[in-house]
């Protein structure tokens, strides 16, 4: 049964900022970018539509300075990138003793160069834990959250063990975003109501966060929309809309695997929220960016 909200979506206040989670995907090439638009132009192209990026090339490894610069410079002011931390951070540490500081202080040493590199464009570093990350690493996390306590942390958990009051409290007292992450596959709730439906959004920082991910490898071609998302992102604007300061931006970020072609489900969001979306550039005019 197709989901039907059970009041009339009406614009509002809260300031709404979508992107994609990547953007360099050779699958994009002549349906969202311009035909024979270069690697070196993509991201110039792309921040004359979307706002915001999330980069999961940080996850693989960290970039030179170099790079973080390039990225400034190809696109605007108001322009903000979100970063995923290296996986050597969140994932591949075993936590404890000197590991455990060493771990903390490569967090603050990744958070600097973004900052170095990125300046006010940098909206958010992502710490993403994997589902066997459980509360009872809670040291770890707050040595992590000191660690990282200047800059804009944002945190997804995994493992259900970290939905209790005293985590709200935690990231509350240090302005961390708990972000919301819906990982649903085919088959697994796209229809709602939802069988398992993912944790509801927690307002716990400056902006809430919405990562609409999906299951990797779900799609065997990400070069165009395989899956309707309507009924997904009106439940989330319900849940959204329950939070109590409806002037507090909110961000959602698309990946591959949420529907297929990322962009497409931008522009769906843009439409269902009742925002504009962006023209398209003429690719006459491209080489002029």
């Amino acid at each position: 049964m197709f989901y039907e909200p059970d009041r009339q979506i009406a614009p509002e206040s809260r300031p709404l900022s979508v992107g994609t989670i990547g953007f360099a995907y050779p699958e994009w090439g002549n349906i969202f970018y311009p035909p024979s638009t270069p690697p070196s132009k993509r991201l110039a192209f792309y921040a004359t539509q979307f706002p915001v990026v999330e980069l999961d090339t940080t996850f693989y490894g960290i970039p030179k300075l170099a790079q973080f610069l390039t990225w400034q410079d190809h696109t605007p002011e108001s322009f903000r990138f979100f970063l995923k931390v290296p996986q050597a951070i969140s994932h591949q540490t075993d936590f404890g003793g000197s590991c455990e500081r060493e771990t903390a202080q490569a967090l603050k040493d990744f958070c600097q160069l973004s900052r170095e590199g990125l300046g006010a464009k940098l909206g958010g570093i992502l710490l993403q834990f994997p589902p066997t990350f459980a509360s009872n690493r809670r040291y770890a996390l707050d040595r992590l959250l000191e660690a990282g306590r200047s800059f804009p942390l944002m945190v997804e958990f995994r493992h259900k063990s970290w939905w209790n009051d005293s985590v709200v409290s935690l990231l509350k007292r240090h302005q961390v975003v708990w972000v919301s992450a819906d990982l649903a596959g085919i088959g697994e709730g796209w229809q709602v109501p939802m069988a398992d439906p993912p944790y509801t959004p927690i307002d716990t920082g400056d902006f809430l966060y919405l990562r609409c991910c999906g299951r990797h490898g779900q799609y065997e071609s990400d070069s165009v929309e395989l899956g309707d998302v309507t009924p997904r992102l009106y439940w989330w604007r319900e849940q959204i809309d329950a939070i109590s300061n409806p002037g507090k931006p909110l961000v959602v970020t698309f990946g591959n695997s949420f529907a297929g072609h990322a962009p497409a489900c931008c522009l769906r969001c843009l439409r269902l929220f009742e925002r504009p979306v962006p023209k398209p550039v003429q690719a006459s005019l491209f080489d002029e960016l």
